[in-house]
């Protein structure tokens, strides 16, 4: 959340994706697959993600990290909208 804030306030038209867990319970799954963080540290990171999940709303795009190659996809076809949008500007120029 931190990173997203910083990156909106450089950036006031910047678009956020926010990239989520299906749900709290297969993120610890996930955490504890890892083998890499101590109890602490996954009850830290597993209240983070529920603190952040709380801010998605500021978020333009939600994405819910099922597999990661439609996750993936997903951000492709939003990066893809994004480029799309209409900006009239552009069009000045075609209409010479």
């Amino acid at each position: 959340m931190q990173g997203g804030r910083q990156i909106k306030s450089l950036f006031p038209t910047a678009v956020l994706v926010f990239i989520a867990p299906p749900s709290i319970k297969e993120l610890e799954q996930r955490l504890r697959n890892r083998s890499q963080d101590d109890e602490a540290a996954i009850q830290k990171r597993l209240e983070n993600a529920r603190q952040e999940i709380a801010e998605a709303g500021n978020y333009k795009y939600l994405i819910l990290n099922r597999e990661i190659a439609e996750s993936v996809k997903r951000l492709e076809g939003i990066l893809w909208a994004e480029r799309s949008r209409m900006n009239p500007e552009v069009l000045k120029g075609v209409k010479k």
